[in-house]
């Protein structure tokens, strides 16, 4: 097992119990880590833009697409509290599957000018460890994340394909910017895994696609069989 993954693994074990008991207790805590890491994210998108051309517009840009997936992540929170939980851990997982079915079967490269390590084994993995996880927890009955309520309306295949697609692309588009800046991660904030925005690409796409979805879902539902519609 090489330093690296070691170190990965080992930020991994310290952070995700940090975030996931922040989002759990909510309130206060939630809304400085919200404010905390977006001004993180704005500081390492700034330094990756500020020696491209135009680079005022590359940081309206990073303003606008960051914004909205911090948006998007608080309504999750706030107003859809009980899909937080299901929302961040199938991300994480879709994330594991890309990484492992990447190293594991390896194969074609998606788009290697972009980012040379993705194949579209990775985005199999994407899908389908995620979809294995949400499937488990709910036969299983985990109830703290509620994988019912997360997907009264949207299938669970549905879901895993948002997921599992819309986070590889979130991936691809950061990849582009850290291409273009001629950089290998946004920053050195995390060990193991480079900066912030290295560890939040997928969720930053995946969180307002995944809301439209479940709305779709919800208005199709709704409309053809009228359940949930009171």
């Amino acid at each position: 097992m090489s330093a690296s993954l070691i170190k990965r693994i080992l930020s991994s074990l310290v952070l995700a119990p940090l975030v996931l008991f922040v989002l759990w207790y909510g309130s206060w805590l939630f809304i400085i880590m919200m404010v905390v890491t977006f001004a993180v994210a704005m500081y390492e998108w700034a330094q990756m833009v500020k020696n491209l051309s135009r680079a005022p517009l590359w940081v309206v840009f990073g303003l606008l697409y960051i914004g909205q997936g911090f948006f998007s992540f608080y309504i999750i929170q706030k107003e859809l509290d009980y899909h937080i939980f299901p929302v961040i851990i199938t991300v994480w997982a879709s994330d594991i599957g890309a990484y492992l079915f990447g190293k594991i079967i390896g194969g074609a490269k998606m788009i290697p000018k972009i980012s040379p390590n993705k194949t579209w084994a990775g985005l199999v993995g994407a899908i389908i460890l995620p979809y294995a996880f949400m499937v488990i927890a709910y036969y299983l009955k985990i109830d703290f994340l509620q994988m019912k309520a997360f997907t009264l309306y949207t299938p669970y295949i549905l879901v895993a394909i948002v997921i599992g697609v819309f986070g590889q692309i979130g991936d691809l588009l950061i990849s582009f910017i850290k291409r273009k800046a001629n950089l290998k991660d946004t920053g050195n904030l995390i060990p193991g895994h480079g900066g912030l925005l290295d560890r939040i690409d997928a969720l930053i796409l995946v969180s307002p696609v995944l809301i439209i979805t479940m709305i779709i879902s919800f208005i199709m539902v709704c409309g053809i069989t009228g359940y949930g519609c009171e």
